[in-house]
């Protein structure tokens, strides 16, 4: 049985219900399976606000290690510093971001890319990360206009 397929448990009647319905049905339009021509489709909804990051190739007797090939993708080059941002930007892009904004929960780098991404769609944002986040994670979420909460331990 799929996802799709599944009867969730959601919340019952009001706004929140008829919310949660929208959400399952879009999936259900959508579907939930991860193919080929999906990942291409998100790919060139995000290319125009994400950065080409460059591949390298390594020497593997760097690691200690004997022959192989190695190949590192510097995705801490992405604008957020992190993979992250492709997530955010896909999910801001492929959903239906209610009037309100959206929320998200993080240690750091999750929290970045959604306040850069929020930031650069012109969509409110409110970071919650908990009292152990590092100061430059929290300077880089209120830098990009995110209210941010901090709060709670990890």
């Amino acid at each position: 049985m799929t996802a799709i397929e599944r009867q969730p448990v959601g919340p019952r009647g009001g706004p929140a219900a008829a919310r949660w319905n929208e959400a399952i049905a879009r999936e259900r339009e959508i579907g939930s399976e991860i193919t080929r021509e999906r990942i291409a489709a998100t790919e060139k909804l995000i290319r125009p606000h994400i950065r080409r990051t460059p591949v390298i190739e390594v020497d593997p007797a760097d690691f200690g290690l004997g022959a192989c090939s190695i190949c590192l993708k510097l995705e801490l080059m992405q604008h957020s510093g992190s993979f992250k941002v492709r997530g955010a930007f896909a999910n801001l892009l492929t959903r239906k971001v209610p009037p309100v904004g959206v929320i998200a929960a993080s240690g750091g780098n999750h929290g970045v890319a959604v306040a850069f991404a929020a930031m650069q769609l012109g969509v409110k944002a409110a970071i919650f990360v908990p009292k152990v986040t590092s100061s430059a994670k929290l300077d880089r979420i209120r830098a990009y206009g995110a209210e941010l909460v901090v709060t709670g331990e990890v």
